[in-house]
């Protein structure tokens, strides 16, 4: 069963549900509202979610989506609030259930990739190995999107402390992307040519 909600400026224009599907995706557009939903909403327990946001305050607090894949669609970034939710994760505080995480900004201006990696506190791989592709299945598909998600090739990668799991994270083009890898860092390392 897949629910689809959407919204505009905050208020319900439909509801509806796709029988056969397993997983539940919710796409929300919060136009903009910066009215801060509840750590109980329905909107964290999706397993799929995708939002599109005009402000850099985030009314959604990620690090209570219990889901495996987040979309975001921005008009503006906030690096620092980026940041802290890569380091929510690091510290096993948020997301235990990630495997992928995007962050597209509208108008595909330039996002510091440095700048954005010194937030993450991200660590690289040598310049001269070829570092592993993540990629997963999407678990909710529209008639734009491709099967899987977007691959992540990329030399920076950062760490969960708590069980050493190991989340690529590339920054190109106005989109922010982070795959979690079901493997640890000295196995990550391992798939690194």
């Amino acid at each position: 069963m897949c629910v689809v909600l959407t919204t505009v400026e905050g208020e319900p224009l439909f509801v509806y549900t796709v029988f056969k599907r397993i997983e539940l995706f919710i796409e929300k557009y919060i136009g903009r509202t910066t009215e801060v939903f509840s750590p109980d909403s329905k909107l964290f327990q999706a397993d799929s979610l995708q939002l599109l946001q005009h402000h850099q305050k985030l009314p959604a607090d990620l690090r209570h989506f219990q889901g495996r894949q987040a979309f975001f669609i921005c008009h503006e970034f906030n690096s620092a609030v980026w940041g802290d939710l890569v380091r929510q994760w690091k510290s096993g505080e948020a997301l235990q259930n990630l495997e992928y995480l995007e962050a597209t900004k509208l108008h595909h201006f330039l996002i510091d990739e440095e700048m954005m990696l010194y937030e993450f506190d991200a660590k690289r791989i040598d310049p001269t190995r070829r570092p592993p592709t993540h990629t997963v299945p999407r678990l909710f598909i529209n008639e734009k999107e491709t099967p899987n998600t977007r691959p992540i090739t990329s030399h920076a990668y950062v760490v969960r402390e708590t069980d050493n799991r190991v989340a690529s994270v590339r920054i190109w083009q106005g989109i922010i992307s982070m795959g979690v890898w079901d493997k640890t860092e000295e196995q990550f390392l391992r798939m690194v040519e």
